[in-house]
């Protein structure tokens, strides 16, 4: 590949870069719009390139078939139709001017060029081969390359291109989120004022085949910035440095035309239609707003139903290329008489492609059958003659393009210069004395710059530019973000952190013997085990305890070590003191999984589905391989033996299992002095909780976690565990128990003996192994824990948590209760500056669904608010469906919830469905537009909003609405399963946000904790000491929390019964 010695432009060559004709053969399915229309209709209305005769003598002669086949011009076509339209390719030649690349990163995938005029970006119409990712392709042996944006035919500049899909993607999301700096230069007719000229005026596009935009207030918002780098006295013209902070089709011709100064050399933005019809008159036409309801070919289809924009349109799209327009005639008089020597018919269709060329552009019939022109020998396709210089660019040039991590300048143009008089003139020489070769040489179609400057600034940002390119560094203009009013927000702090102010604990019969109570274990909330585990900590703090727990993320639990915290947590649990645990277990024995065997049971799962695999696939080719002899009329015999049946259940387990099974079994033996001590504990706390012992029931119960084994199921390894459970309680039971007074009962018992397979807990490394949500190929590392299940605590003990009837509880949309609370209670409040005085929270609720999540918030609220009222708080929600209304309405009066004015925390719900999305209905239901401190929500998601699309069409007015309410520095803590959607959404209304210079955005926070070392007491440092290694997990537990966010940007995956994401969002400023 040629390497060039200057980087200098030179659009001004008169040489062209040609391609031979050949064939081609285009290949569609039936789109939907076609089906049930004749096929030469849709050829003649949907490819416009060609006449109705020419595709009246293609079908006939078997260049246009269907399936395969040669059919008739008024041919239906049906669903699952294959077309194939086979035809002579005359591609018009482009300039010679070659492709430059400067810069190029095979590693990273990264690839920065600056293409010349004439050269579309990808195949389309006419061109194929002749365009910059088939050049690029061929010439670099490169496969595939993305864009991420793109360049008009005619304009030239600069392109960051991708040859990585990765690298695509950041690029790509990088222009969508408005990251992306960008700067043209533009020759334009007349004196361009001095000062800084910003136009917004918004664009409407009018037309799709020629691409014809005009200013209109029914368009997409716009704006470009335009500054004057120099003027022309001679010619009249000036060069602009042209800033588009949007990125609109045609954006900066049409603006600068507004403005009354055009691009001279512009084919459809300076056409003389614009001096009959000026392109301020169009600010006030009325334009038909339901055209996109019309079917290619139907009447108003592009033009808007407006007369002059439908001249405008019919004069650009017929008079833009006349030579192209007069080989069209020539194409339907010569393929018109064809069509009429061999005596087939020519049907009518309507539309405009169907009208004859020459009442299009009014060509006279007589002249072009006396003069048809010169003809491809091979297809008989007239051929058109080439452009001249004037037609392979205009004086349109993308110069530079920035981020915070990048840049890459080029040089002007030759038009743009001092000097671009004299270049013109010279023209025909310019390309070969840059290129170093004769004036007859073309230049290969990739070139790379020679002079090209690159380097690192200190801040890492590469900065790439070409010959005496001097640009400064492009800066985003940005309206000043102005406070809204209310408190400061200096920083933030988790609801968990807020001390709560009860510390009346019940006590239990178990306070005597606090010393020996065995280690219990809490299954909390999976994915939020830092929350719950700093909750549980906070909580035994409160009753005088300092404690240090373990726990993992996605283990589901928290293990609080035996002792006097143990003790605690078991007199908190039964008070309902510890919201965020659904279940608690006294800890009989806890025992390593061995690694070898967890990965040996993996892959015998593994081997065994290949196994069935195999089974059904063979089974399915036998059955298919006899219907297809049935079919062919062939006697097909049956078998002298049974045929292979598919893949059964083995009978006996696999070694893995069986080594399982043994190791179970054997822990569990080994813990019998353990289990009795266990069970006097246990048996005392039911006592003390008034747990009717007389009916003495057990259960043995399973939970493997996502453990994959072979054949073992749950219910199997609840079998062998029942019957171990059995021997010890009927046969060996414990201490003043009597003989054969246990029995079984699945349904109603009293006792629960549970064998659960926890990840990372009890590994020597576990706080920093994180399993992720999701199922994996592989088993975790983890511990068996052998328990008893603590009885709950009766239903009212907590007022917020009474019994729940079956009417309000059954169906609908509503989270448990301690997920619901371990998510309030990771919710960011603000804490204000030292000299701001307290207020009262806002805080909203926006689907409330049953009411959960805000009972659950207000309850956390009310146990945390202060005599003093150092905290208050008021908590609105609601909901758009009704019926969701009124139960969360009836849980509202069933759990207590603070309603009265005299309440530190007043629960809030409203009356009638209320629309989230409409910012002026909210904040009348809230009473004021002062804006909310934060916002909790379980978002609508699933059977909630029915499908896909509803939710793509839900959640951008969502982030906008949450966007509006929300103060400066402001948090919404939301749930969902929808979460590429909503990454997405949230990606595009930053980058809305950004173009249109916006003062906030949503953005992505980190959802995890810090380290806890405030703990500065005589009693917490000698608990440290005394327990090192449960200190190290808690520090492990924040080490991997900020891992988990930074492997998820900023996510939390977490379990609900299935895998959802939180997303935590704060109103940032730009």
């Amino acid at each position: 590949m040629a390497s060039l010695a200057s980087s200098r432009d030179s659009s001004s060559s008169t040489q062209l870069r040609t391609e031979a004709p050949y064939w081609f053969a285009y290949k569609n399915s039936v789109k939907r719009r076609w089906e049930g229309r004749q096929l030469l209709e849709i050829f003649v209305t949907e490819f416009r390139d060609r006449t109705r005769e020419y595709y009246t003598w293609a079908i006939h002669t078997g260049l246009c078939t269907i399936n395969g086949h040669a059919v008739q011009p008024d041919y239906v076509v049906q669903h699952n139709d294959y077309m194939v339209n086979t035809v002579h390719r005359h591609e018009p030649p482009v300039t010679a001017d070659p492709i430059r690349i400067i810069y190029e990163d095979k590693e990273e995938g990264r690839l920065v060029i600056v293409k010349p005029g004439s050269i579309p970006i990808h195949p389309a119409g006419r061109y194929m081969r002749h365009t910059l990712i088939e050049m690029l392709s061929s010439t670099l042996n490169v496969p595939t390359i993305y864009t991420a944006n793109r360049l008009d035919r005619l304009t030239s500049g600069i392109m960051i291109l991708s040859t990585k899909k990765e690298a695509a993607q950041k690029l790509s999301s990088d222009f969508h989120m408005g990251l992306v700096r960008k700067a043209y230069v533009a020759r334009v007719k007349g004196k361009f004022p001095e000062e800084q000229v910003v136009c917004k005026e918004p664009l409407l596009a009018v037309d799709r085949q020629t691409g014809v935009n005009v200013v209109h207030p029914l368009g997409k918002d716009c704006e470009t910035i335009f500054q004057r780098l120099s003027y022309d006295a001679v010619s009249d013209t000036s060069v602009l440095l042209c800033r588009p902070i949007t990125g609109r089709t045609h954006q900066i011709r049409v603006h600068v035309q507004w403005l009354g100064y055009p691009i001279p050399n512009d084919p459809i933005y300076a056409h003389r239609i614009w001096q009959e019809l000026p392109p301020q008159s169009f600010a006030s036409v009325r334009v038909d707003t339901d055209r996109n309801n019309r079917a290619p070919g139907e009447e108003g289809y592009e033009a808007h139903g407006c007369r002059e924009i439908e001249r405008v349109v019919a004069v650009l799209k017929h008079e833009k290329d006349s030579k192209e327009d007069w080989a069209r005639w020539r194409d339907e008089v010569r393929f018109g008489k064809l069509v009429r020597e061999h005596g087939w018919h020519l049907p009518t269709v309507f539309g405009p492609n169907g009208e004859s060329a020459a009442s299009q552009a009014g060509f006279d019939a007589k002249e072009a059958e006396e003069d048809e022109g010169e003809a491809c020998e091979t297809c008989m396709c007239p051929v058109q003659p080439d452009p001249s210089p004037e037609e392979l660019y205009i004086y349109l040039h993308a110069i530079k393009y920035e981020t915070d991590a990048w840049a890459f300048e080029d040089e002007l143009p030759w038009w743009a210069r001092p000097d671009w008089r004299s270049a013109r003139e010279a023209g025909a020489t310019a390309l070969p004395e840059a290129c170093g070769s004769s004036s007859s040489a073309i230049a290969p179609p990739v070139v790379y710059v020679a002079n090209v400057a690159q380097r690192r600034e200190a801040g890492g940002k590469l900065r790439v530019a070409t010959g005496d390119a001097n640009l400064p560094t492009l800066v985003q203009p940005r309206t000043a973000a102005h406070a809204a009013p209310g408190a400061r927000q200096t920083s933030a702090c988790k609801l968990l952190d807020v001390p709560e102010v009860d510390s009346h604990l019940p006590s239990l019969d178990v306070d005597d013997d606090a010393d020996s109570t065995p280690a219990v274990l809490c299954e909390v909330f999976a994915g939020l085990e830092d929350v719950a585990q700093r909750d549980i900590e906070a909580q035994l703090r409160l009753f005088g305890v300092s404690t240090r727990t373990r726990a993992a993320l996605h283990c589901a639990h928290v293990l609080v070590p035996a002792g006097r915290g143990a003790a605690t947590a078991i007199r908190a649990f039964a008070a309902g003191r510890l919201p965020g645990v659904r279940a608690a277990y006294l800890v009989m024995q806890e025992a390593p999984m061995d690694a070898e065997l967890l990965l040996r049971l993996a892959t015998e799962k593994l081997e065994l589905g290949n196994s069935k695999r195999a089974a059904r696939l063979k089974a399915l080719a036998e059955k298919k391989a006899q219907r297809a002899a049935k079919h062919a009329g062939k006697v097909v015999e049956e078998p002298s033996e049974p045929a292979t049946p598919q893949h059964e259940e083995p009978d006996q387990l696999t070694a893995g299992e069986e080594e399982l099974l043994a190791g179970i079994a054997r822990h569990w033996h080994a813990s019998l002095a353990a289990r009795h001590a266990v069970f006097a504990a246990w048996r005392r706390v039911a006592a003390a909780m008034h747990v009717e012992l007389t009916a003495r029931t057990f259960r043995g119960s399973v939970e493997r976690s996502a453990y994959l084994l072979p054949t073992l199921t749950t219910q199997m390894l609840e079998r062998e565990l029942g019957e171990l459970a059995g021997q010890w309680l009927i046969k060996s039971p414990p201490i003043d128990e009597p003989m054969d007074a246990w029995r079984v009962d699945l349904k109603h018992c009293i006792l629960d003996v549970t064998l659960k397979f926890i990840p990372s807990l009890g590994t020597p490394a576990g706080a920093d192994a994180s399993t992720g949500s999701h199922k994996s190929a592989n088993n975790a590392p983890g511990s068996l824990f052998y328990l008893l299940a603590l009885p709950a605590p009766a239903a009212g003990t907590v007022p917020s948590r009474p019994a729940i009837p079956t009417s309000l509880s059954a169906g609908g949309t509503s989270l448990a209760r301690y997920r619901a609370y371990t998510l309030a209670a990771a919710l960011p409040l603000p804490k204000l500056a030292g000299d701001e005085r307290p207020r009262r929270l806002r805080i909203l609720e926006p689907c409330v669904g049953r009411g959960s999540l805000a009972i659950e918030l207000a309850a956390a609220l009310q146990r945390r608010c202060s005599k003093d009222g150092a905290l208050e708080a008021d908590v609105y929600a609601c909901d758009i469906d009704a019926a969701e209304l009124a139960r969360a309405s009836q849980m509202l009066q069933l759990c207590h919830s603070p309603t009265s004015a005299c309440e530190a925390v007043r629960l809030q719900l409203s009356a009638a469905p209320l629309n989230s999305t409409d910012v002026c209905a909210v904040q009348a239901f809230l009473g004021s537009s002062e804006p909310l401190d934060a916002i909790l929500s379980d978002l609508p998601w699933g059977h909630r909003v029915g499908n896909s699309s509803n939710v793509a069409r839900l959640y951008p007015r969502l982030v906008q609405s949450f966007c509006a309410l929300l103060r400066p520095g402001g948090y919404a803590l939301l749930m969902t399963a929808e979460q590429r959607t909503f990454v997405r959404i949230l990606r595009e209304a930053e980058g809305q946000a950004r173009k249109t210079n916006q003062p906030y955005y949503l953005s992505i926070e980190a959802l995890h904790l810090l380290d806890d070392d405030d703990d500065d007491d005589d009693e917490a440092e000698e608990d440290r000491l005394a327990s090192p290694h449960a200190h190290e997990h808690a520090h492990a537990m924040c080490r991997q929390g900020a891992k988990e966010a930074e492997r998820w940007q900023g996510l939390r995956p977490v379990e609900v019964g299935f895998g959802v994401y939180l997303f935590l969002l704060r109103k940032t400023a730009m």
